[in-house]
């Protein structure tokens, strides 16, 4: 089989593209739950069965489209189009979600229920394909290394692009006035997302067509995917990181206005965790490429017990202190992201390992990390109603500890359960 590589402009045009997907993540992360409690005014109760909703949702319709997609014929350019029909029914979805209506009570959490299900159906199309594209566009595990760390640093940039929207919104007087710099700052989004998502379309249209594109995926089914244990493992693995990792940034915002009382450091500390990405990116991959998988994986655990116990200890004493473990705990996370999709792309491209429907475990690798983000909705609810958070009040010391303990340890946990499921899943392979 001929494995041409891709031509020179196609991987900056993929980069771009998954910046404006990445914009739709990274708001929908940081900031929805923040939107929803603060705009629609949603109970924390109501708040967490939401988001479960929304991402469960979301999750079981990754590994559908993932099963649909294998049964064609998934060439490059069939994954480009179904990432630019997704890109476009997104946009007109995710500006819906971030549109408040002249509505109140169960009409506006109906309202939310309602968009929010459409916006996740649409990231599914726009979401499964641009992932697989990680698989299709690299033919080693350098390359893999590298093409998932250009992801991670363009969502770092996604990150910082929220960031500079957050301080803007929070920035603004009145509950109208917020919502009103929210819905500018998703139509600004959504026009990125589109642009970007046409070019790499139009870049790969007419280009070249390899046996590499036109090759029929191997047959597949979900039993046959999950009958690998390698497979099983990486899968477990992201849903436990993400259960418990994105506490930390969906408390962000709570943590700046009800505990530091400053609106504005929710976008600062947003900036902060984008640069930790990006200055993370350089030596993560040359430290990725320099060391086996394990120690990598050794390196992330330390660094992760180390800022959620420094978090917890200094965050609320210090505006500096909770500026560095914010920097520090994002360039952990982005080091763990990196990890578990650089993992599922070499057991995927392993030789001598069964061939894999690469759509369909990407799919189901989505599905894991949405299902996470669900139960981790509910968790985020939880946190909120324990701590006593009432839109406008004040917490306790006692809540604001909770506060702390929450994005401090959860995070932690859920990080070495992940490390410790992909060491235990490699220890097993060089036993074999």
């Amino acid at each position: 089989m001929t494995r041409r590589s891709p031509a020179p402009r196609t991987v900056p045009a993929y980069a771009f593209a998954h910046y404006g997907k990445s914009l739709f993540w990274e708001m929908s992360e940081l900031l929805f739950a923040f939107y929803l409690a603060e705009i629609f005014g949603v109970e924390p109760a109501v708040l967490g069965v939401l988001l479960f909703v929304f991402l469960i949702w979301d999750a079981a319709t990754d590994p559908i489209l993932g099963a649909a997609i294998g049964n064609r014929q998934a060439s490059i350019a069939l994954l480009v189009k179904l990432q630019l029909f997704g890109a476009v029914i997104s946009s007109v979805s995710f500006f819906a979600v971030f549109h408040k209506p002249d509505a109140d009570g169960s009409l506006l959490i109906f309202y939310a229920l309602a968009v929010g299900l459409m916006f996740r159906t649409a990231y599914t199309i726009y979401d499964v394909p641009q992932n697989t594209l990680l698989r299709r566009l690299t033919f080693s595990p350098d390359s893999r290394l590298t093409v998932a760390s250009l992801r991670i640093g363009v969502s770092a940039v996604a990150s910082l692009t929220i960031g500079a929207a957050a301080a803007f919104i929070l920035s603004q007087g009145g509950i109208d006035d917020q919502a009103a710099a929210f819905t500018m700052a998703a139509g600004v989004f959504c026009f990125i997302a589109v642009a970007s998502a046409l070019l790499l379309f139009a870049l790969t249209r007419n280009g070249q067509k390899s046996e590499q594109q036109n090759v029929r995926l191997p047959a597949g089914s979900l039993r046959d995917t999950f009958k690998r244990p390698d497979l099983r493992t990486i899968f477990f693995a992201r849903f436990c990181l993400s259960v418990g990792s994105p506490i930390f940034g969906r408390l962000l915002p709570f943590f700046a206005v009800y505990i530091l009382f400053s609106p504005t450091m929710a976008g600062l500390f947003v900036t902060a965790m984008a640069l930790a990405e990006l200055c993370a990116q350089p030596l993560l991959t040359w430290y990725g490429r320099a060391v086996s998988r394990r120690v990598f994986a050794g390196t992330i655990a330390a660094l992760s017990v180390f800022v959620s116990i420094g978090f917890f200890l200094f965050a609320q004493a210090s505006l500096i202190a909770a500026m560095i473990f914010v920097f520090l705990r994002a360039a952990a996370f982005c080091a763990l992201n990196l990890l578990t999709w650089t993992r599922l792309a070499d057991i995927l491209a392993e030789p001598d390992k069964p061939p894999a429907n690469d759509v369909l475990a990407f799919g189901v690798f989505t599905f894991s990390s949405k299902l996470g983000l669900g139960v981790g909705g509910l968790f985020l609810g939880g946190v909120l109603i324990v701590a006593g958070y009432e839109r406008g009040g004040e917490l306790s010391d006692l809540g604001k500890w909770i506060f702390l303990g929450a994005m401090s340890f959860t995070p932690m946990i859920s990080a070495l359960v992940a490390v410790w499921l992909m060491f235990s899943s490699e220890q097993k392979h060089h036993a074999a």
